[in-house]
């Protein structure tokens, strides 16, 4: 077999192998063997008939595709493996030569990895590694207000609640039922079409990542009942002012202007008509910080040993965040200097991914992805080319990780791999989030090329971090 290669743009080569007219014969051959299996002629039992009345019932070109595909079956693979190349998408054929007692011609256009040439990683790694020395241990260093901050929500999540018949007060929680009576129009339609999961989803209340983890809202029959602390950022501070003095039992209407600068446009400069019960008002009462408290929380003899294991766990979680931050440092300047064509499929893939998980994403939290285009002002094709970039950037780098670990021969063993796929396994029948699905669902190949990407990964930037 003849092989030739043409290189192309964006790592694609096209591959021309000619295999002589002898060799095709034994494909022809082959061919009518194969297909005689399949023949049902009277006389004959199905895939016994022998091999010159079989030729006498099967046409020319039914042979000779036979024969091209099991051709190119047997001779591309072996094309791949003696020039050395990684394909990395399924190949276009194109048969250019093909008759009985000739040759056959075809040419096949394929993605591969690219040829990549590498900056003097160890000079960059080197002074980047450092220069982050120099600054680590000051930005390593806890400050007391982080473990105090620790300390209060350790505090806070051992709360007692007392009930009480007073009037509500700010720091008190409360649970009230809340009804908005003049929705506009478009909102019951968004609820109805999933665009947003709650009448006050994103409306009323503040950004839900910094609200008091107390503080929780669930939709019952379209009145939607609430339970937070007053004053901790859960409502908006002007519909926390009318709650204020409510009693127990007590309801109360009042209009609302929303701010016009407010992340749902549909209700954003409206002024809304509230109906709110208040359901119950309780006081909040914080254990004290002494050492009884520490001894409570676990093995610790001192509110000191306390706050001595919150400041190394801070410390611990610093240390990390700064190696995640050196590492991308690291690999970002040893990409931006390599020379290499990204191969479009590899893009194109992740852009895909990318897309799936933001969808899988917002759907899970009760909205849809329609809707977040339309608060982007953006169709789908649009906010793929915004990914674009990133999607390159990300291809970019793992196609270098993949290059540095082959010229620096790191090697993973079989015995790390089925040490991590063991400890998935594990992890996953141990949380309850996975109870629900099936193990026969996981695929055992897929998962061991996982981890062995992930630990090359990590054995490439240790040795980085060393330089």
């Amino acid at each position: 077999m003849q092989v030739s290669i043409k290189k192309l743009p964006k790592s694609k080569i096209e591959l021309t192998c000619e295999i002589s007219s002898a060799d095709f014969a034994q494909y022809l051959d082959k061919a009518v063997e194969n297909l005689a299996k399949e023949l049902e002629i009277k006389g004959f039992r199905k895939g016994f008939v022998p091999r010159e009345i079989a030729k006498n019932h099967l046409s020319q070109k039914e042979i000779l595709e036979e024969a091209v595909n099991l051709a190119v079956n047997d001779t591309f693979p072996k094309a791949i493996k003696e020039n050395k190349l990684e394909v990395i998408d399924l190949p276009k054929v194109e048969v250019l030569k093909i008759a009985p007692q000739n040759p056959l011609v075809y040419k096949v256009l394929v993605s591969v990895l690219p040829e990549i040439e590498l900056p003097d990683y160890k000079e960059i790694s080197t002074e980047i590694n450092n220069r982050n020395k120099e600054a680590l241990e000051r930005k390593l260093k806890v400050e007391e207000k982080e473990i105090d901050d620790v300390i209060l929500r350790l505090q806070k999540s051992r709360a007692k609640y007392i009930t009480v018949s007073r009037e509500v007060r700010a720091g008190n929680c409360i649970k009230i039922k809340l009804k908005i009576k003049n929705l506009p129009r478009t909102v019951p339609e968004a609820l109805a079409r999933g665009q947003i999961s709650k009448i006050s989803e994103g409306q009323l209340f503040r950004d839900r990542e910094k609200v008091d983890l107390l503080n929780q809202g669930a939709e019952v029959g379209g009145i939607e009942e609430h339970e937070g602390i007053l004053g901790s950022g859960y409502f908006l501070p002007d519909f926390e002012k009318e709650l204020l003095g409510m009693r127990a039992g007590e309801q109360k209407s009042f209009l609302q202007e929303i701010p016009i600068n407010h992340i749902n446009k549909e209700l954003a400069g409206k002024t809304l008509d509230f109906e709110v019960k208040m359901n119950l008002v309780q006081e909040v009462e914080l254990p004290e910080i002494n050492d009884e408290f520490a001894k409570n929380l676990g093995d610790f003899e001192s509110i000191q040993n306390l706050r001595q294991n919150i400041a190394e766990g801070i410390r611990t979680e610093k240390e990390e965040k700064e190696k995640q931050k050196n590492r991308q440092e690291l690999i970002q300047k040893i990409a931006r200097e390599s020379r290499l064509e990204i191969p479009d499929i590899l893009v194109e893939k992740k852009t895909e991914q990318e897309i799936f998980n933001l969808k899988q994403n917002i759907e899970a939290s009760g909205l849809n992805f329609q809707q977040y285009l339309e608060e982007l002002k953006k169709t789908e094709d649009e906010f793929k080319k915004d990914l674009h970039f990133g999607a390159e950037n990300q291809v970019k780098i793992a196609l270098v990780l993949h290059r540095l670990a082959e010229v620096e021969r790191i090697e993973v063993s079989e015995e790390e791999i089925k040490e991590k796929v063991a400890q998935y396994l594990k992890r996953s029948s141990d949380d309850s989030k996975y109870q629900n699905i099936k193990m026969s669902r996981i695929d055992p190949e897929r998962l061991k090329l996982y981890y062995e990407d992930a630990i090359k990964n990590e054995k490439t930037f240790k040795l980085l971090e060393n330089y």
